[in-house]
């Protein structure tokens, strides 16, 4: 008989929503450039079935703490659904260039205690303190590690959840690029050995066509959550939320 995982022993909230027990959320990103963009597309897409709006903030054309702030205080106002801020870099995936003041700009975000949660990537480094400053602010740590080139071994990836664990995140998450069949099951395994072995919450996904699967199936190997889109994706091999909703109906 097929016996599941079960549920992460410390789940986390963004907002009023729990990330460890089925059913598996959806988040969908927001690449919006000034204020007014971002809180139109929150507005429309808060009517989605999507339970996170990701604020993708590497987009917007004044990346400085007074437009986030203003932004986020907006956004805190207006919108319903809880907020994951993200500041990805050039080094990740993003827009937002490796030489600029990543942690100083995120660290104020979480402190100000205007969005429900952060995405704090792992190789800008983070520390304890930086999730010590997000929490005290009630602010959820989405600490994550992002490889657009490959999938590293099975064992690095796990360490590399298992130091995001050790830095006191809340939820771990790693995305990574197959360059063959196998790196999406090295990808799966190692969510799952990650899983059993740390008590928190996992996002996973293999990235790319070969990926794509990881986004629907992941939750039987440990991931709570999956990114869709609603008008472009924020990473390769995503489904629409309809899609992405819809094969996980098929399948769970």
């Amino acid at each position: 008989m097929f016996t599941a995982l079960a549920d992460p022993k410390k789940p986390a909230r963004i907002g009023p929503v729990l990330l460890g027990p089925q059913p598996v959320k959806i988040l969908t990103s927001i690449m919006a450039s000034a204020i007014s963009d971002l809180i139109e597309t929150a507005l429309d897409y808060q009517k989605q079935p999507a339970d996170i709006l990701e604020w993708r903030a590497d987009f917007f054309g004044a990346p400085e703490i007074n437009s986030f702030i203003a932004a986020a205080l907006e956004l805190k106002q207006r919108i319903e659904k809880p907020v994951l801020f993200t500041l990805r870099t050039k080094a990740e995936g993003g827009l937002f260039p490796e030489e600029g003041n990543y942690l100083e700009l995120v660290r104020c975000v979480a402190q100000s205690g205007l969005v429900d949660a952060i995405d704090l990537e792992l190789k800008r480094g983070a520390t304890k303190d930086d999730a010590a400053l997000a929490h005290a602010a009630n602010t959820t740590v989405v600490m994550s590690y992002h490889n657009f080139s490959q999938t590293p071994p099975i064992k690095e990836l796990v360490d590399i959840c298992l130091e995001m664990d050790a830095l006191h995140a809340d939820i771990l998450k790693i995305a990574v690029m197959p360059q063959k069949p196998e790196d999406v099951l090295a990808l799966l395994e190692a969510t799952c050995i990650v899983r059993r072995c740390t008590q928190k919450p996992v996002i996973s996904m293999s990235m790319g066509r070969w990926g794509a699967l990881s986004r629907v199936a992941g939750t039987l190997f440990g991931s709570c959550a999956t990114f869709a889109s609603i008008d472009k994706v924020s990473a390769p091999g995503q489904f629409s939320i309809t899609s992405a909703k819809k094969l996980m109906q098929e399948l769970f």
